[in-house]
């Protein structure tokens, strides 16, 4: 059998983190923990040494998603799929499309295409 793999929830609204969680364990993962701020992400992206992390961009104390994602790969190149609403700016979708093994999930995520990008991602 496989090694379980594992993955960090960067999200500041509960509701959606709970959801993310839930949603990621009915695919197979181990939740390694859910953190809401930039600063959390990136320590617990070092500590924790996840397989993957599902990333908001619009993070709790003004924080970005993006520059959380941009220190974490100083140290690893962790695949991250994003989850954000705001997946139809163009400029966003640029910064996001010029980092390696990243995907974007518009929210409301829809399972279907969280575990096409989770997959994606893993093979990338």
């Amino acid at each position: 059998m496989a090694p379980q793999r594992t993955i960090l929830i960067v999200e500041d609204e509960p509701l959606v983190a709970l959801t993310l969680s839930e949603m990621a364990e009915e695919m197979g993962y181990e939740v390694l923990g859910t953190v809401a701020n930039e600063q959390m992400a990136v320590a617990e992206a070092r500590r924790l040494a996840p397989d993957t992390i599902l990333m908001d961009i619009r993070l709790a104390e003004g924080g970005n998603g993006l520059n959380a994602a941009i220190e974490i790969r100083k140290g690893a190149d962790i695949p991250i799929v994003f989850c954000t609403a705001f997946a139809n700016e163009p400029d966003l979708r640029q910064k996001i499309a010029a980092l390696n093994h990243t995907r974007l999930v518009a929210k409301p995520v829809m399972r279907r295409l969280l575990r096409q990008a989770l997959a994606e991602v893993a093979g990338s």
